[in-house]
């Protein structure tokens, strides 16, 4: 049967690459290699008595183990519920507080969190069980542990909460056969090669963008993806495209704010990048600012980026991400 677990065995058995971009070096590894960990962790979980049909919550910034987590989870036939990060440092009782009411209405089974957020989840009685994916990543289970469980296309793969940004977060239930229509979709409508497209992020995977667009669809599909974190990219917005530059990105995304930030760094950049390759640079999240739009292809420009590269999209966490674009160039 097909489901996403299933691409992602046959997406394992290729040469696609991952390379995390946080820390002082990048990490490259093969979606191989992130899988045969992935089995592991979820050997792990299942001897913590995480079963097909459980809900289990991540808590953690974008790093190796964050998305080996994730994967496990899937594997395990469990529906992944990401957690946000605090934005800023006088949030964090705010924080706290979300998080809390985020995992009672996802009615998780567990929370698999970072070890410099666990200080922030201290957990009461009544409450899921909390493991760090430190501990996770260093069990003495292997990938010959794992019990393969039945996948079913009907499983709700994801629950994503909105981002309240209009009204109080609401859980979105994706169920696999969802997530893997849009997927298709967006391969079909963004005419994706595997031979040719890198895929290129910095954003937050508890944002639909970020998890579904750039990080189930490359995972699932093979597709080389280079990875940074948000606070990466909000530190050194030139990194971004200095990113695309290095690997050859021939598709990124990202909201308005974010073009404007890499405009700034491409206009003080006294380095020329490469970023001919780059033929999606899809603009959304948030209203489109034609003048910023403007100004991000005159400062591409002597990197060689391509205007027709750049447009905005439609997309909604209730379609699993993308619900409209143009044809792309090629």
């Amino acid at each position: 049967m097909d489901t996403i677990v299933t691409r992602i065995e046959h997406a394992a058995k290729g040469s696609g690459t991952v390379t995390f971009m946080t820390g002082d070096e990048p990490v490259e590894l093969t979606w191989g290699e992130l899988h045969a960990s992935a089995k592991a962790m979820a050997a792990g979980l299942q001897a913590r008595g995480v079963d097909r049909g459980d809900h289990v919550a991540v808590l953690g910034p974008t790093t190796q183990k964050l998305v080996t987590a994730m994967q496990a989870v899937w594997l395990c036939g469990a529906t992944l519920v990401v957690l946000p990060l605090p934005m800023r440092l006088g949030s964090l009782e705010e924080f706290t507080a979300s998080t809390r009411n985020r995992i009672r209405l996802a009615d998780c089974r567990c929370v698999l969190v970072d070890s410099d957020l666990a200080p922030f989840l201290t957990t009461e009685s009544g409450d899921p069980d909390m493991y760090l994916l430190d501990d996770l990543a260093e069990s003495a289970q292997t990938a010959d542990d794992f019990v393969r469980p039945d996948y079913h296309r009907d499983d709700l793969f994801v629950l994503q909460f909105t981002s309240g940004s209009t009204s109080e977060p609401k859980g979105v239930q994706l169920p696999n056969h969802l997530v893997a229509a849009n997927l298709d979709a967006i391969i079909e409508a963004a005419e994706v090669d595997s031979d040719v497209d890198v895929m290129v992020s910095w954003l937050p995977l508890y944002h639909d963008m970020g998890l579904v667009g750039f990080c189930i669809l490359p995972m699932s599909a093979g597709l080389p993806l280079v990875l940074g974190a948000p606070q990466d990219f909000l530190g050194s917005p030139g990194r971004w495209m200095e990113w695309i530059s290095t690997y050859g990105g021939t598709a990124t995304a990202g909201p308005n704010f974010s073009y404007v930030l890499a405009t700034r760094a491409l206009n003080r950049s006294k380095e020329t990048l490469d970023l001919s390759r780059l033929r999606i640079a899809l603009n959304g999240a948030e209203p489109v600012d034609p003048a910023s739009v403007r100004a991000f292809m005159k400062a591409g420009e002597r990197h060689g980026l391509r205007p027709g590269a750049i447009f905005p999209a439609f997309g909604m966490a209730e379609v699993g991400i993308a619900g409209a674009f143009p044809t792309p160039m090629t």
